[in-house]
């Protein structure tokens, strides 16, 4: 539950990426502090201060720049930062991004342009990239005083010519930016780090939300999934002119919403990964609507590229319950159909147990009867013991994980179903099943339907 002690997570430093130069090399505290004695005052101390100055110190000793933010605005940690950067490189390069710009451009070098959605006081994403890589940035920001900070760190390292810093007044937050912008300025990619959270009160309460921040970098209305869900509309009219959208993720059950929108697009292809950081854990998503993409070297967060060759995961959507659809009116009632299926095929010998659930606090809030927002549950079918009689045994056949979760805007419901040990070919001869008695499009469900609605 949100606010409770939970158990350490081990150090996931090593699992940074390649090219992130703290990955090996982690910062010698000692070693900075001799040299700037500002950061020194600050090593034996656990002071909020610390993060914060171990940033301006760092950017200042590795790659010269000159940065600082007010006390009361998010402080970003540098290593993740680099994380997502390295992340966007190995995007456009699985793109093929220069051969194809160079088409359209007379110039034979073509810089890469990015848009810093929310780029926050810190601007350090466009400060990075283009000191790093020399990209050119639009960079967002809708809170005036965290706009005035971002232009300021800009100037003070002469990066004007390289980043172009935009104050928004709307939530469109790819379109209003882009409004004066010449129509036929094609941009490689955009990046995000979204407020995670739906309110303050969530957020106060999140173990890992103890920096602090504007209310623009904590909250948002909806949380994560429905801002970068404005991105995800917004980025079906700028299909022709961005090349890849992206975002930082807070929360993997968000990671899942979000793919299951952008399966009800016209998008080509997508890109997840996860980011390491201390005992921090974030993920990210990319979309892209063009063709001229390599496939996905890299396994997907969710699992759906471990074994590319064999079936692995399914998923399915159960519809809003109407007049006209025979679907379910709450993940309890998707769950309750499951049971159904277990309790009536006894032949399978099937078991299924609730392993994780989370409550729909916005419910709760409100006063209303609190439903499920997500919910998991382990599916395994028992081995026979091949007598006369056919007894169960304790012997596991197949098994595998079912999570229930709600889809934004009272869209019905998605199953996930994913394989994890035993028969994988009986495992999916049952989900098959499993998934027409969940659904109920199949004509018997319709008929049973029409004669519930004439009994009425």
């Amino acid at each position: 539950m949100r606010g409770e002690h939970r158990r350490p997570t081990p150090h996931l430093g090593a699992l940074a990426h390649d090219r992130n130069r703290y990955k090996d090399n982690p910062p010698d505290f000692y070693a900075l502090g001799e040299q700037y004695p500002e950061f020194k005052q600050y090593i034996q101390t656990e002071s909020s201060m610390l993060s914060r100055e171990l940033t301006k110190t760092l950017l200042l000793h590795d790659f010269g720049l000159r940065w600082d933010i007010p006390i009361n605005r998010l402080c970003p940690p540098l290593p993740n930062r680099l994380n997502y950067l390295h992340w966007i490189e190995d995007l456009l390069a699985q793109a093929n991004w220069n051969g194809k710009r160079q088409t359209h451009q007379k110039s034979t070098e073509v810089a890469v342009s990015g848009i810093d959605v929310g780029t926050g006081a810190n601007c350090i994403y466009a400060l990075l990239g283009a000191t790093m890589n020399k990209w050119k940035f639009i960079a967002t920001e809708i809170d005036p005083v965290s706009y005035e900070c971002a232009k300021e760190n800009i100037t003070s390292n002469q990066l004007e010519t390289l980043i172009s810093i935009k104050q928004t007044h709307t939530n469109k937050l790819l379109l209003e930016p882009l409004e004066d912008e010449p129509p036929e300025r094609k941009f490689d990619f955009v990046m995000c780090n979204p407020p995670f959270f739906d309110n303050m009160k969530e957020a106060d309460t999140n173990p890992e939300s103890s920096c602090m921040g504007s209310t623009n970098e904590m909250m948002f209305p909806g949380g994560e999934v429905a801002f970068i869900g404005n991105m995800i509309s917004e980025s079906e009219m700028l299909q022709n002119r961005i090349l890849w959208f992206t975002s930082m993720v807070g929360k993997k059950s968000s990671l899942r919403k979000l793919l299951a929108l952008l399966r009800g697009k016209q998008v080509k292809s997508t890109r997840t990964t996860e980011f390491f950081q201390g005992r921090t854990k974030r993920w990210g998503i990319a979309w892209t609507f063009s063709t001229d993409v390599m496939d996905d070297p890299t396994p997907k967060v969710l699992g759906k590229r471990k074994e590319a060759h064999r079936r692995q995961e399914l998923s399915f959507q159960v519809p809003v319950k109407t007049q006209d659809a025979n679907g379910c009116a709450s993940i309890q009632e998707v769950l309750q159909r499951i049971c159904e299926f277990v309790e009536i095929k006894e032949d399978l010998q099937l078991s299924m147990d609730i392993t994780e659930q989370q409550e729909d606090q916005k419910e709760v809030e409100d006063g209303r009867e609190g439903g499920q927002d997500w919910l998991m549950c382990r599916l395994v079918q028992y081995k026979k013991s091949g007598k006369v009689c056919d007894s169960i045994t304790t012997e596991v056949q197949c098994a595998g994980r079912v999570e229930i979760f709600a889809l934004d805007n009272s869209e019905g419901f998605e199953v996930l179903i994913v394989f994890e040990e035993g028969d994988r070919a009986s495992f999916w001869t049952m989900v098959d099943m499993l998934q027409s008695a969940t659904v109920r499009t199949a004509r018997q469900w319709r008929r049973k339907l029409q004669r519930q609605q004439q009994e009425q």
